[in-house]
């Protein structure tokens, strides 16, 4: 297993950014894996993010429970942080997953943004996750993030990941998420999964994005 890198949220130097507008959001790719938006810097989950990490779950375990369960059976929030922070270094290290925690300039953690189930075979693509503390829902931020983060997953190599199409599972009556999934872009598609959500198997629908532009669900 690989260390994950962990580096402070605030920092007095900067790598000079690459500025892009793909669908009129603004956002910078910093080196090494950071990406920052107009409010959010997105990085890699590090061990010193504990305390950001375990407070954004616990005001958030209702409506994480309920719409994107994180925690596996029987485990404790820190457990949780811990399995984390390895699945981020391990996903980065294999080139399987893109996983960002999104801090505020306070030092809040405002949510994560997931792309996991990279794939680069005969379809480039990954699979959309995304969680927001309820702290700082209501101020669009889950469509600044899912925006940038969608962005850099269909943006060209080397810039970005170079990939052709982004999934999302939403369950039907996850209104917030499908919203964002349309502002972002990602339209619904015919296709229902079925998830385990607190150990029944719940449908939920699909939405995609593409390299193709596309306006409305």
């Amino acid at each position: 297993m690989i260390e994950a890198h962990h580096t402070p949220t605030r920092t007095r130097t900067r790598p000079r950014p690459s500025v892009g507008v793909l669908r009129g959001a603004p956002f910078e790719v910093l080196a090494p894996g950071w990406l920052r938006t107009t409010r959010l810097l997105l990085r890699p989950l590090g061990l010193s993010d504990r305390k950001a990490f375990l407070r954004a779950v616990r005001l958030s375990r209702v409506d994480l429970d309920t719409h994107h369960p994180l925690h596996q059976q029987h485990e404790t929030d820190e457990q949780l942080f811990a399995r984390q922070v390895r699945m981020a270094s391990q996903g980065e290290a294999q080139g399987t997953a893109w996983r960002r925690a999104a801090f505020l300039e306070d030092g809040r953690l405002a949510g994560c943004f997931n792309l996991g189930a990279i794939s680069r075979g005969l379809e480039f693509s990954a699979h959309a996750s995304w969680w927001v503390s309820a702290d700082c829902r209501g101020r669009g931020l889950a469509c600044e993030g899912v925006q940038a983060m969608l962005d850099l997953a269909l943006d060209p190599a080397p810039r970005g990941l170079g990939l052709f199409t982004v999934r999302a599972s939403i369950a039907p009556g996850h209104h917030a998420s499908r919203t964002v999934a349309c502002r972002a872009g990602m339209r619904r598609t015919p296709e229902r999964v079925y998830l385990s959500v607190q150990g029944v198997q719940s449908p939920h629908d699909v939405f995609v994005r593409t390299v193709e532009p596309f306006t409305g669900c």
